[in-house]
């Protein structure tokens, strides 16, 4: 795979806040699924897709993949309120993986 695709604003289509800090908010990775067997099917081309929710969508939206691999934007259940800060969401379809992300924060010495 190469290259990547920069975010600049929550995947909510109906919110506008723009993305400034990794740290905020909950980051998502559409990538090609090394466990598919249709992972063989795609080009080395494609690249990783970075999506981002705002903390304030985070706290109610998840992504997901829809056919044909686009992401979509879904209303969290209370089960997935409650597990989403401890588990990883991830969805696999048509030979791509969609997975949260998150990021290792340094500590001062």
């Amino acid at each position: 795979m190469t290259g990547t695709t920069v975010l600049s604003k929550c995947a909510n289509p109906s919110c506008t806040e723009t993305f400034r800090y990794l740290s905020k908010g909950r980051l998502f990775r559409l990538e090609a699924d090394p466990v598919s067997h249709s992972y063989t099917s795609y080009p080395d081309s494609i690249q990783d897709e970075y999506y981002w929710l705002c903390p304030s969508c985070a706290d109610e939206y998840t992504l997901h993949l829809e056919e044909g691999g686009r992401v979509g934007v879904i209303p969290m259940t209370p089960r997935m309120k409650e597990y989403q800060k401890a588990y990883a969401i991830v969805a696999r379809s048509d030979g791509m993986m969609l997975r949260s992300v998150r990021s290792a924060r340094l500590r001062p010495k």
